[in-house]
């Protein structure tokens, strides 16, 4: 696995929405009325054509839009994710909106990959996509589950493993598929059990042999 250090970016535009008061009639004391201002973070990422992230965007570079409508941006700042050792397998710790230093910046990403159902060796080549991404994109201390079928592994820095799941996935999948599609076919996929059958299960289940989950 390729572990050289990569740079990642992002920038955070907020934008300030307000509702403003009617006001009431000459001579008449006006009706009150509430309004309030929300900000809104928005998270952009912005990749040249080579994939690389563009870091040297300002406030001006941006045009923000609501239904056609331009909204003001009230804060900008744009943050750089740097590569470093993983500190810990430990299960990702829960974010409280009541504590402010839960709401800090961090410098790692989350990811939990989904394989649908279906098969995935077509022209768009999701898979070999998928294990690019699994080999060159992450950062070391990215954390990452992977789910398919009924089964998934934890949240890991250990990118390897779970590029080994992908991999396995790619060789086996076909056959699951065809072995489901034809056993939840005719009556069956009308009346019979949902349960998958355990000579299925037992495929789907070497997916993901010595991974975690």
């Amino acid at each position: 696995m390729n572990m050289s250090p990569v740079r990642a970016g992002f920038t955070v535009v907020c934008v300030l929405l307000s509702v403003n008061a009617p006001g009431g009639q000459q001579g008449t004391p006006p009706p009150s009325f509430r309004s309030r201002i929300t900000i809104v973070p928005v998270d952009v990422r912005v990749l040249d054509r080579d994939g690389k992230p563009v870091t040297d965007l300002t406030q001006a570079d941006f045009t923000l839009l609501e239904d056609g409508v331009p909204q003001t941006i009230r804060h900008f700042s744009t943050r750089a994710l740097s590569a470093e050792a993983p500190s810990t397998e430990a299960p990702l710790p829960l974010r409280k909106a009541t504590a402010a230093d839960d709401l800090s910046a961090q410098n790692r990403r989350v990811f939990l990959i989904l394989l649908g159902r279906g098969h995935m060796m077509g022209p768009s080549k999701e898979l070999p996509a998928l294990e690019a991404f699994l080999k060159n994109r992450l950062l070391p201390q990215d954390q990452v589950a992977v789910l398919a079928y009924n089964r998934g592994t934890d949240f890991t820095t250990n990118h390897d493993a779970l590029l080994a799941v992908v991999q396995r996935y790619r060789e086996q999948h076909e056959k699951i598929e065809t072995d489901l599609e034809q056993y939840f076919s005719g009556l069956r996929a009308v009346y019979g059990a949902r349960t998958i059958p355990s000579y299925i299960q037992s495929r789907i289940n070497s997916v993901f042999a010595a991974s975690t989950g």
